[in-house]
């Protein structure tokens, strides 16, 4: 078995390879730095490569796994961390040139739990600066420029985690760590035809990691099959008491149990979607006709339609953002960053008063309400992740409201309330992925794994792949 093939293996049989020494984590990594300079670079999808760590890191899980001490799946496997993640031996920029230099000498929490895991990291994968913080305007402003996407170059790979979309689409490396507040993670893993998985607020821990939203940042996985996100959750997944928000009394996690069985789930596919492109809802439509053959799938509505979740999603956003970068606001250093806008943004921001801020709290509670009673008859919601393909990679004075233009009431009511989601592909419209989103409640992420992983089973759509990947 060749690196090459073996680094596209299922996280199992990757793992399985690597146990019956078939394959070397030095190959494998040796594999992934290579296809991350000459691949990943070119999509923008790389903030720095950690060939030394990686390396030494790689001799000591052949060593281990020569001397029949084995860790699980994903020792000796290579991964990439999302830039806004400190770790040990490269820089931590949050995508921004202020901090293009800066290093801290510890590792995040969840670098942490991988590295107990055996896992091997390899790159700081590049995002929106900031994480899109100061207004998501700009998909140009970062480090690296716009993230591109691996199906066509000339399109954008989503945000903020565009390079843990594209690295894992790529088949750079086998998962990658991405971050969501609003549609972080589930909006590059739909453009790129990846499985995004967004955690329950609290499962995963944040240490490490920068702020930017307290009540809404969430730490999840990108890969290319639902199994592996299941595997790798569970590594990261469990109450750090050095996280604040990191919940104490997690229910059980268990990966690769097999659909228990059939869940109840809603369907949300809005008619105007038609209208906009007919092939796109038709492969929306097609997901959820699958996904028909797995659970028991019902038409419904948007829960409490009459909240405004956008709103108070974005009113909580700019609040808590002023909160977290108070010292580069306060220094004028904010003007610095590549959003020209920043600035003007960050004035904004401060202008939000206590009570508006506490009455969006207020009906973000009456928004949990009405879910709570929804998820007291559906296990869980189908709908798409987006209602568009990967629009083109915008430029530093483009404005991205634009190219993303409409509501995302899942989207914003998923991350207020701290549900879990999983990004699912679907079929290839003119050559680029499509995905839909399964969302449930909270510590839902086993029932949402196993549904979507019987989904996998049943279609071909996880087997796809740009054509830059098929090496």
């Amino acid at each position: 078995m060749n690196a090459g093939e073996a680094l596209e293996l299922p996280l199992v049989r990757l793992g399985l390879a690597l146990k019956s020494r078939q394959i070397t984590s030095r190959a494998l990594v040796d594999e992934s730095l290579r296809r991350l300079e000459e691949i990943g670079r070119p999509l923008n999808a790389v903030a720095s490569l950690m060939p030394e760590r990686a390396r030494e890191e790689a001799a000591r899980a052949d060593k281990e796994l020569a001397a029949g001490k084995w860790r699980g799946p994903l020792h000796g496997v290579p991964y990439g961390a999302k830039d806004l993640l400190s770790a040990r031996g490269a820089p931590t920029t949050w995508g921004a040139d202020l901090f293009a230099r800066r290093v801290f000498d510890r590792d995040a929490g969840v670098i942490e739990k991988l590295s107990n895991a055996g896992a091997v990291l390899v790159a700081k994968l590049a995002m929106v600066q900031l994480a899109g913080g100061f207004g998501y305007y700009r998909a140009d402003a970062s480090l690296q420029g716009p993230g591109r996407n691996p199906y066509d170059a000339g399109r954008w790979a989503g945000g903020s985690s565009s390079g843990s979309g594209a690295a894992v689409a790529a088949r750079c490396v086998p998962f990658a760590i991405g971050s969501e507040t609003w549609g972080s993670i589930l909006t590059p893993s739909a453009f790129c035809g990846v499985v995004g998985l967004r955690p329950t607020f609290g499962r995963v821990t944040r240490r490490g990691a920068m702020a930017l939203s307290w009540t809404m940042d969430k730490l999840g996985p990108i890969c290319t099959r639902a199994e592996d996100a299941a595997i790798v959750l569970d590594k990261l997944a469990g109450h750090d008491p050095l996280d604040p928000a990191s919940a104490p009394e997690q229910p059980p996690f268990k990966p690769g149990r097999p659909l228990r069985g059939t869940p109840r789930i809603g369907a949300i596919l809005p008619d105007a979607l038609r209208k906009q492109d007919a092939d796109v809802f038709n492969a929306y439509h097609a997901v959820i006709e699958a996904l028909g053959k797995v659970a028991r799938v019902e038409p419904v509505t948007v829960p409490a339609r009459e909240i405004p979740s956008d709103g108070i999603a974005l009113l909580t956003v700019d609040v808590e953002e002023a909160g977290a970068f108070e010292e580069l606001i306060d220094s004028g250093e904010v003007s610095r960053l590549r959003s020209t806008d920043a600035m003007a943004a960050a004035r904004s921001d401060r202008t939000i008063s206590a009570a508006d801020y506490l009455r969006a709290q207020r009906l973000r509670a009456k928004l949990r309400t009405a879910y709570d009673d929804f998820f007291a008859k559906f296990d869980a919601i189908v709908t798409p992740a987006l209602g568009f393909l990967a629009v083109l990679a915008p430029g530093i004075e483009e404005d991205l409201e634009t190219a993303l233009a409409g509501d995302d009431p899942l989207g914003s009511a998923g991350n207020l309330l701290g549900f879990p989601a999983i990004a699912l592909p679907g079929p290839l419209v003119r050559g680029l992925p499509t995905g839909m989103q399964l969302l449930g409640p909270a510590w839902s992420e086993e029932l949402l794994c196993a549904t979507a992983t019987a989904l996998e089973e049943a279609t071909p759509w996880a087997a796809q792949r740009p054509q830059r990947a098929r090496q």
